[in-house]
């Protein structure tokens, strides 16, 4: 039984409590939506007052203003710390075996035990970790770089907030 094998692993992690796992969904979700709101806020805060009254002077609504000036100059702003929360949101999960619900870290810990196995049991879950993070950085990278091209391809747009990594 090694946590190298997906199947393995799979059968591990997915036999858990239910109550136990909303428990953590709640924890986790009250705790990270208050960075998330706060990261929100701080990027629609960023997009200065006079981009708001030009879009006035131009004659469009609040519901326009937000829509087509405001929010697309906050998306180029908060995708980075978005990025980086759900990173952090992933290595926090590593916390909810305290309450009892089964990740990643507690299967391994718990398989290492059976066969006394650590070196081989931790490190799968680090590789698996390691995974993860890599999947969520290529798909910020992604995103950010979608975002800057529409932003040069976009005309009297001006220079790009993000830089290209």
């Amino acid at each position: 039984m090694t946590l190298f094998q997906p199947a393995t692993f799979f059968h591990y992690l997915l036999s858990f409590d239910y109550a136990a796992a909303a428990v953590n969904t709640l924890w986790i979700g009250l705790n990270e939506g208050a960075y998330m709101a706060e990261i929100m806020r701080s990027g629609i805060l960023a997009v200065g007052q006079d981009q708001r009254d030009a879009a006035r002077a131009l004659g469009l609504r609040e519901g326009q203003i937000m829509r087509l000036v405001v929010l697309p100059q906050a998306f180029r702003i908060i995708i980075p710390p978005i990025g980086n929360q759900f990173i952090g949101m992933l290595k926090l999960s590593a916390l909810v075996s305290v309450i009892g619900v089964r990740e990643l870290l507690l299967v391994a810990d718990q398989s290492a035990s059976y066969n006394f196995r650590y070196l081989e049991a931790l490190s799968a879950a680090a590789i698996y970790y390691l995974a993860l993070t890599n999947l969520f950085m290529a798909v910020q990278s992604r995103i950010e770089r979608a975002l800057l091209r529409e932003a040069a391809e976009r005309p009297g747009a001006g220079r790009p907030m993000l830089t290209p990594s």
